[in-house]
């Protein structure tokens, strides 16, 4: 039994090819079972996304035993302690896509790269040329939002392909997503980046 006072709470994904997830599925539950972490686990030919809790030691074993995997390799973990119970159960599942979009098919290699708040604030400062695109939802950037931001006449995140198609004249042009976490919008970057997608950038909600 691990000490709540000494524990905490990660989360984290990645797309990466997982040729045979459930084979995996097994292993990673018995090792989870094994150090005593609890939460859950989804994987997915597309990769991994989950959130898991336990001792801080025994969560330090699991990040380095996750990437360990070749088809893993490096994972950004987010991290906060947890006082309490935050999983009572240890599930890791196999679903035909980490997040329901409706996306089949996708090269994720092809998706845009990521772009920091320093480097688009150097963006700026040397004068550049871009376009920036605000996905978060109507109501996020509502609240606030980047000078000259184009926000999508859109309320579902289905609705994203259509619209893309929309702005074709953008093909010539650095174009930059605001986005509040990108596992939706990454899935989608492999098809958009054939058209008008260059950069991006993980913009968190604004609280």
């Amino acid at each position: 039994m691990s000490d709540s006072s000494n524990s905490v709470i990660i989360t984290f994904y990645k797309y990466t090819r997982i040729e045979n997830p459930e084979e995996f599925q097994p292993v990673l539950l018995n090792f989870c079972l094994q150090e005593e972490i609890k939460g859950k686990i989804y994987l997915a030919f597309e990769g991994i996304n989950g959130s898991v809790s336990g001792d801080h030691k025994k969560i330090e074993i699991f990040k380095s035993y996750l990437q360990s995997f070749p088809f893993i390799g490096e994972v950004i973990f987010k991290e906060d302690p947890v006082f309490g119970i935050c999983h009572e159960k240890m599930f890791v599942r196999v679903r035909k896509e980490l997040v329901n979009s409706g996306a089949r098919d996708i090269d994720l290699s092809l998706g845009g790269k990521r772009l920091s708040p320093e480097g688009l604030l150097k963006l700026y400062e040397e004068g550049k040329e871009f376009v920036i695109i605000d996905t978060r939802n109507w109501y996020e950037s509502k609240i606030g939002r980047f000078k000259n931001a184009v926000i999508p006449p859109i309320e579902n995140f289905r609705e994203w392909p259509e619209y893309v198609d929309q702005i074709e004249d953008l093909k010539d042009k650095t174009v930059i997503l605001i986005v509040p976490g990108e596992l939706d919008v990454k899935k989608h970057l492999p098809s958009w980046s054939k058209k008008v997608l260059r950069m991006f950038i993980n913009w968190m909600v604004v609280s």
